[in-house]
């Protein structure tokens, strides 16, 4: 007959199980006081056990977390029961620590047991920034957040779940709090900011959306808080900061999030759309902000549908514009640019493609109608556009490196342009393929240079043959010196990294002149030639560009 377990041993075999799981655990009394502490005590808190004994469990949480903190020990008491939740550590002398924090409270005993567990450098670099003073989110991180989410359900049906979206308005909040010390405003955002947080649950999805609205993913079963007990807990928390009843009016409307066959990037659009909706909007109307909820989610999913069909039927052509030399006005290659059958307008429907995920199959079809236009015109140079989804995808790396591998006389014909469209954040994994596609015989190219901050960062860390001056940034510099020299300035740059200018918008001979002037070798714009379903023969190209040279004036259908 096996021997029982005595207490101790029990005792011990499940602090073990805890610590295995948690890097320390902490009993706090029903005042919150410390009662022990067992685990890398001194390690995380800098004390040890003995003189943590009595101290409050908040002292060791900065103070734009001390509410949140509260407001979770107090959940906990009412439920029994808390799954982690993200804070920061911060005992005395010591820099921040995210840690997840998990709660149980045993009501015997009237004590709650908390567990705390140090995240991942890697792990803590990508949670997203929250406001010092109220701990919430901005509205772009919340509606990426909120979007992340939405998981498929466990059911194993695939089907997503369904979850809600609280949005808050507090009417006459900005007014009150202009009325109080900075001290006191603070202190109040802070405790709203740590309820609207312990009211999503573990994930902390809440935000500030503007000054006097908020959001919240409501928590799931026990985590769920109800809109009558929301708003009783606001107008707690203002009754507490002294603001009386009638000062501040809130209103609270709950949104379905039906989000089934939808993707993240599709959620993120839906929600993007009823967010901007709301905080435009001086009325709270929740059937009408559930309608528009509704409307854009069906829109996503209709267009996602139709795109996916024009992808998968190859409904789509490339139009060909040159990009010449301008000092020769000879044709250096052309820029393949997608054309819709049915009227879909490109720029949104790529937009769209990236925002739900489907920009690495557009850019590998584009890609594939490129080579082909390549194999019927033997003598021209076609350059194509990649976005920075792509770029950074291993998928789409492999993919179009097979297709290259095939064709292996096309690379001195074919060039990648990285457009701006999305940021490449794995800058590192892309570079190494960028420098690879060099390496091979390809040409890089950086499309729309000067329309947005990333490109300089791409200039720094990839090494490129050409650079496209981005059109409005040029025009801006036939009126504006201080737009001249940056764009001569960086022209000199790239000449000191052997790489080629490329102007766009080129419509007429003032933007030459302007080119010339500024050191840019080479154009792309009308004057030059309008996109076109066919590649001229090369002799064509060639006196279309003398007679240009010599005054004659041709029209373009």
């Amino acid at each position: 007959m096996p021997e029982r377990d005595d207490y101790k041993t029990q005792r011990d075999r499940y602090i073990a199980f805890s610590l295995a799981a948690a890097d320390l655990l902490v009993e706090v009394d029903a005042q919150s006081r410390i009662v022990r502490t067992v685990g890398a005590t001194n390690a995380l808190l800098a004390e040890d056990a003995q003189t943590l004994k009595g101290q409050s469990i908040e002292a060791l949480f900065p103070v734009s977390e001390r509410y949140l903190v509260a407001r979770l020990l107090k959940r906990t008491r009412e439920i029994g029961r808390l799954d982690p939740a993200t804070v920061r550590l911060k005992p005395e002398g010591r820099k921040p620590l995210h840690v997840n924090l998990g709660a149980c409270y045993l009501p015997d005993r009237q004590h709650t047991y908390l567990t705390i567990t140090v995240l991942s450098e890697p792990l803590a670099r990508a949670l997203p920034a929250r406001d010092d003073v109220s701990g919430l989110l901005d509205m772009c991180d919340f509606q990426h957040m909120a979007s992340r989410s939405i998981k498929p359900g466990d059911s194993g049906s695939g089907a997503a779940m369904l979850k809600e979206m609280q949005l808050i308005r507090l009417n006459g909040l900005t007014d009150a709090m202009g009325e109080m010390p900075q001290s006191r405003s603070e202190q109040l955002m802070g405790e709203i900011g740590a309820l609207l947080r312990a009211s999503s649950g573990p994930t902390g999805t809440a935000a500030r959306l503007g000054n006097e609205e908020f959001g919240v993913v409501a928590g799931q079963g026990p985590d769920a808080v109800s809109e009558d007990q929301l708003m009783g807990d606001i107008q707690q928390v203002l009754t507490n900061a002294g603001v009386k009843k009638d000062r501040v009016s809130s209103s609270v409307v709950t949104l379905s999030l039906d989000t089934a066959n939808l993707s993240e990037d599709s959620v993120a659009k839906a929600l993007s759309y009823v967010v901007d909706k709301f905080t435009k909007s001086a009325s709270l109307d929740g059937q009408d902000l559930q309608n528009s909820l509704n409307a854009a989610i069906n829109a996503a999913v209709d267009q996602y549908a139709r795109v996916k069909a024009i992808l998968a039927a190859g409904q789509f052509n490339l139009h060909f514009q040159p990009v010449v030399d301008i000092a020769s006005r000879e044709v250096q290659h052309y820029e393949a640019l997608l054309r819709f059958t049915g009227g879909m307008d490109s720029y949104d429907t790529v937009r769209f493609s990236e925002q739900v995920g489907l920009a690495v199959e557009f850019d590998l079809a584009v890609c594939d109608k490129a080579i082909t236009a390549l194999k019927h015109y033997p003598g021209e140079s076609i350059a194509v556009n990649l976005s920075g989804l792509s770029v950074q995808n291993a998928q789409f790396r492999d993919r179009l490196s097979a297709r290259l591998k095939a064709e292996p006389s096309l690379k001195n014909r074919l060039m990648f342009e990285l457009t701006e469209s999305h940021v490449v954040e794995d800058v590192e994994d892309a570079a190494r393929f960028l420098a690879d596609l060099r390496r091979r015989g390809y040409k890089i190219c950086l499309d729309d240079f000067g329309s947005g901050a990333a490109a300089y960062n791409y200039l720094r860390r990839f090494d490129v043959d050409y650079i496209k001056i981005d059109g409005p940034f040029l025009k801006t510099a036939l009126t504006q010196p201080r737009q001249k020299a940056l764009i001569h300035s960086l022209s000199i740059l790239c000449q000191e990294l052997k790489c080629h200018c490329i102007g766009e918008m080129i419509e007429n001979e003032d933007m030459v002149r302007l080119s010339k002037d500024l050191g840019i070798g080479y154009g792309q714009g009308w004057l030059f030639g309008k996109p076109a379903a066919e590649i001229p023969p090369r002799a064509n190209a060639i006196s279309h560009a003398l007679a240009r040279r010599k005054g004659v004036r041709e029209t373009w259908g």
